[in-house]
C-alpha cells in the first residue's frame, strides 16, 4: 500500500482553506447586507413672521409628500423630515435652503447632492400659514411622486403640481384670482370648491382619464363626453368640463397628464 505524500496533504489543505475563506467572505457579505438598517429620519423646522399682506410662498423640489393648512399663529411654519433608503445613504446628503426676502418672498427648496444609484431621499413637508394673512401667491411642487394635500389657503394665486402623486385640496377662490392644479404620470385630482364662489373652472383629464362633477346645482356646467372603443365595448368618458359660478371672476385650471390615465373629481361644498 502506498502512503499519501506530503504534497497531496498540503494540496487538500489549500483547497479546504480556499473553500472556507470563500464561505466566510460570503457569510460576512450576507450578514452585512441583512443587518443593514438605514439611519432614522432627520427633522427640520423653520418659523418666519410675515406681514399681513403681500407675501408669496414657494415650496419646490420636494421628493415626498406636502401637507398645507392654516393655523392661528402669526408666523409661517415649515417643518418635516428627511428619510433615506439604500446602504450608505444619510439625511445629511440633503441640504435645505429656506430664504425670506423682507420684500415679500419666502422660499423652501431641498438640494440632493448624492446621486448614487440605489440610494433614495424622501423629504416630507408640512406647511402652516397664518389664517389671518393674505398671500399674493402660494406655489407647491412635489417631484418624486409624493402626494399633495391642502386646505383652503388665503392666496389670490395658487400653483400646485406633482410629478406622479395625487392632489387633494379645498379651494376658496378669491376675486380675480388665478389657480393652477396639475399632476403628471397618472396622478389624480380631488378638488372641492364652494358653488357660492365666483369662478370659471376648466378641467382636462388625460387620454384615459375621466372628469367627474358633483353638485354645482346653481352653476353652469359643460361636459365634453368622448366615446372610447375597445374591442366590442364602447365606453363614454368625460375628458373635459367647464364650471361657471357667480360672475366667474376667478380662473381655475385643473389638468392631469394628457398621456396618462389621471382622473379628476370636482365637488361642490
Amino acid at each position: 500500500m502506498t502512503s499519501p505524500t506530503r504534497t497531496s496533504f498540503l494540496r487538500s489543505d489549500v483547497y479546504r482553506a480556499i473553500i472556507l475563506a470563500t464561505a466566510l467572505a460570503g457569510s460576512i457579505f450576507l450578514t452585512a447586507h441583512v443587518s443593514y438598517n438605514p439611519p432614522p429620519p432627520k427633522t427640520f423646522s423653520f418659523l418666519q413672521t410675515v406681514p399681513a399682506h403681500g407675501t408669496s410662498i414657494t415650496v419646490s423640489d420636494v421628493t415626498g409628500n406636502i401637507f398645507a393648512t392654516r393655523w392661528s399663529q402669526p408666523q409661517v411654519l415649515i417643518n418635516g423630515s428627511i428619510a433615506v433608503t439604500g446602504e450608505g445613504a444619510t439625511p445629511d446628503s440633503v441640504q435645505i435652503q429656506e430664504q425670506y426676502n423682507p420684500y415679500g418672498s419666502l422660499s423652501f427648496q431641498p438640494f440632493y447632492s448624492d446621486k448614487t444609484p440605489g440610494r433614495g431621499y424622501s423629504v416630507n413637508v408640512n406647511l402652516y400659514i397664518p389664517s389671518k394673512t393674505n398671500f399674493t401667491s402660494i406655489s407647491l411642487q412635489a417631484v418624486g411622486g409624493g402626494m399633495i394635500q391642502l386646505d383652503a389657503l388665503n392666496a389670490s394665486r395658487t400653483s400646485v403640481e406633482t410629478s406622479a402623486g395625487n392632489i387633494t385640496m379645498a379651494l376658496y377662490p378669491a376675486p380675480s384670482g388665478y389657480y393652477s392644479i396639475a399632476t403628471h404620470s397618472g396622478g389624480r385630482i380631488n378638488l372641492k370648491v364652494p358653488e357660492t364662489s365666483s369662478f370659471t373652472l376648466h378641467a382636462t383629464s388625460g387620454e384615459d382619464g375621466n372628469v367627474t362633477v358633483h353638485g354645482f346645482d346653481k352653476c353652469q356646467i359643460e361636459l365634453n363626453p368622448i366615446d372610447y372603443v375597445s374591442g366590442n365595448t364602447r365606453t363614454t368618458r368625460t375628458s373635459t368640463a367647464t364650471i361657471t359660478c357667480g360672475d366667474h371672476s376667478a380662473i381655475v385650471e385643473v389638468t392631469t397628464d394628457p398621456s396618462w390615465a389621471g382622473d379628476i373629481m370636482i365637488s361642490s361644498v
